[in-house]
């Protein structure tokens, strides 16, 4: 592992639709915004400003979209040291020269938790996936979203990325 280096490119405003709103947007997400959401259902909330939602399988609203996002604790700097300190480069996927990156999906709850951690943007090295999903379940809690001031849950999409040097 001496010889070999993990970079990690993370797009930490990341996702589909999990932005902040503007004015000139509103209302224009759509069931695209959330690909690979199974068993969800888009709606728009006109009571939360049209902040577009999903509604799990426990009907609780999973927003696309906030007003102020979720914060990972110390903020974007301190979420990529976490990562590049918890990550370990599988030493099977470092023997074959398996590279890639891994699409994990998650959400962040209105305490701040990470729950609902999915792969959804696979590498074809199983391995890889396995520890990026690994490494995202056992982050600390984050700061949660605001809609009107209020705590809700949102998805986050966060792309980590495996390669050699």
């Amino acid at each position: 592992m001496k010889y070999s280096r993990i970079i990690l490119f993370l797009i930490i405003l990341i996702l589909s639709g999990c932005s902040k709103k503007s004015p000139d947007t509103a209302g224009t997400n759509g069931p695209d915004s959330l690909a690979g959401a199974p068993d969800s259902l888009i709606v728009n909330d006109s009571i939360a400003g049209e902040f577009a939602f999903i509604l799990n399988d426990a009907d609780q609203r999973i927003y696309t979209e906030a007003e102020t996002l979720a914060e990972f604790p110390g903020g974007k700097e301190a979420l990529v040291s976490f990562i590049q300190t918890e990550l370990q480069y599988p030493v099977k996927s470092l023997e074959n020269g398996s590279e890639g990156v891994v699409g994990i999906s998650f959400i962040i709850g209105g305490d701040g938790t990470v729950t609902e951690v999915q792969v959804i943007n696979p590498s074809d090295d199983e391995l890889l996936n396995a520890e990026a999903a690994r490494v995202v379940r056992n982050m600390p809690d984050w700061e949660p979203a605001e809609i009107d001031g209020e705590p809700v849950s949102l998805r986050y999409i966060l792309p980590v990325s495996f390669a050699l040097n």
